[in-house]
């Protein structure tokens, strides 16, 4: 793992902008956030922290895939495989507490770490800052409550079309009743962990899709056939 205080390629404040427990604060105290966090590169299958590790600061994932596991016994549960402009560990950081899970690169990964110091630094010395960061941080907890709730009352297969609903690639301009082709993000079998499925439910669930002529499945490469009939079919 190597960390670069001043990367060209890469401009972290528009990153840390975009973040949603950033969106309200001003540029001042953002320009200070973006000072003292750094760029972190990771090989793929590198740990970039283990479980019981401190948490100093929280990460936000640039390029590449980050997986959150937790290890049990020579196994592990898959808690969230995250892509680009997805931020982890804030909460642990306000909390002062160890990381539970370990994070582990699914492929060669930038991420920002910021520390907490300034952060911490802010809040204590501006009410405004608190603020603003609280209700950034306060909308996301919100939609991770309406997320959960949904998840909840959702069987196998229902987990699997929003799970899938959720990837699709970003594209204003295809047409509702048009083939949508795109690869899964990582494999079934983290698929499965992270949906709280067995490999064999979530084989099931996606045979049950390719029978009804929603989608078709050649490897890691998924074809939704009808987005209107896969967004009703649950």
């Amino acid at each position: 793992m190597t960390r670069q205080r001043n990367a060209k390629k890469i401009d972290i404040r528009v990153v840390l902008s975009q973040l949603p427990m950033f969106q309200e604060i001003d540029d001042e105290h953002l320009e200070r956030i973006v000072a003292a966090s750094e760029l972190v590169s990771i090989r793929k299958e590198e740990r970039l922290f283990n479980k019981g590790d401190p948490a100093s600061g929280f990460y936000v994932v640039v390029t590449g895939k980050i997986k959150l596991a937790l290890p049990i016994n020579n196994s592990e549960r898959v808690i969230d495989v995250l892509g680009p402009r997805r931020s982890f560990g804030e909460a642990l950081m306000f909390m002062l507490r160890t990381y539970p899970v370990f994070a582990q690169a699914l492929m060669d990964s930038t991420l920002i770490h910021v520390p907490q110091e300034p952060i911490f630094e802010l809040l204590a010395s501006d009410p405004l800052f608190a603020r603003r960061m609280l209700a950034g941080m306060s909308l996301r907890l919100h939609n991770l409550i309406l997320d959960i709730d949904t998840f909840s009352r959702q069987t196998g297969t229902q987990r699997l079309v929003s799970y899938l609903l959720q990837h699709l690639p970003q594209s204003n301009d295809t047409p509702e009743r048009s083939p949508i082709v795109f690869p899964l993000p990582t494999t079934k079998q983290l698929i499965a962990s992270h949906l709280c499925m067995a490999p064999e439910t979530l084989s099931r669930a996606l045979h049950e899709l390719c029978t009804n002529d929603l989608i078709e499945v050649n490897r890691n490469l998924i074809t939704i056939k009808n987005l209107s009939s896969l967004r009703n079919y649950c």
